[in-house]
């Protein structure tokens, strides 16, 4: 099951999106909580509705790939340039 973030349907709350958002029972799996899944409207359905969500990793991530072995890929090393690409 892949996993999304909590309030992701907002993104589809613009009516003029091909999207249809369905209420989910609350139930223990998700705590108990009221949600609603985004659908697709269109050709494709559910595949067509794509979107992607940028977070940045942890700094100590970071320095623990460069210590098992991933030269370069350490904080001090890769952080620059996820600030950069933050700023586009």
């Amino acid at each position: 099951m892949v996993g999304e973030p909590l309030g992701v349907d907002q993104l589809g709350a613009e009516p003029e999106l091909p999207t249809l958002l369905l209420p989910v029972e609350p139930h223990e799996g998700n705590g108990f909580r009221q949600e609603r899944w985004m659908r697709g409207k269109t050709l494709g359905g559910c595949s067509s509705v794509n979107g992607m969500t940028y977070v940045r990793g942890q700094a100590r991530d970071y320095d623990d790939w460069e210590a098992q072995g991933a030269p370069g890929w350490g904080w001090k090393k890769t952080s620059p340039r996820s600030c950069r690409s933050g700023r586009r």
